[in-house]
């Protein structure tokens, strides 16, 4: 039997480029792009399962009830702390 495109273990679907173009796009970047690529993705990883473990023990141990009496703007802080950096950084 022949393979067709549809067969190709390298092909997505049909005429779609599969992994073999991922490869080919990996191995064309400098060593120093691969790192931080690396790097960025372990930070966002990190990121979202920190957030999902406070999430959790937010909802599980103190509950809902303590969101709704004691809540606190995040944007103002973050915008907050965004310009305090911005700021500072003229300083280092």
């Amino acid at each position: 039997m022949a393979d067709g495109p549809a067969l190709d273990p390298a092909a997505g679907a049909i005429g779609a480029p599969g992994h073999g173009a991922h490869d080919a796009l990996l191995a064309g970047l400098p060593q120093e792009q691969l790192v931080g690529l690396l790097v960025t993705l372990v930070h966002t990883a990190g990121y979202l399962v920190v957030t999902g473990l406070v999430a959790f023990i937010v909802y599980e141990k103190l509950g809902l009830r303590l969101l709704r009496t004691h809540w606190i703007n995040f944007d103002v802080m973050w915008a907050a702390t965004l310009v305090l950096t911005a700021f500072l950084t003229v300083f280092i």
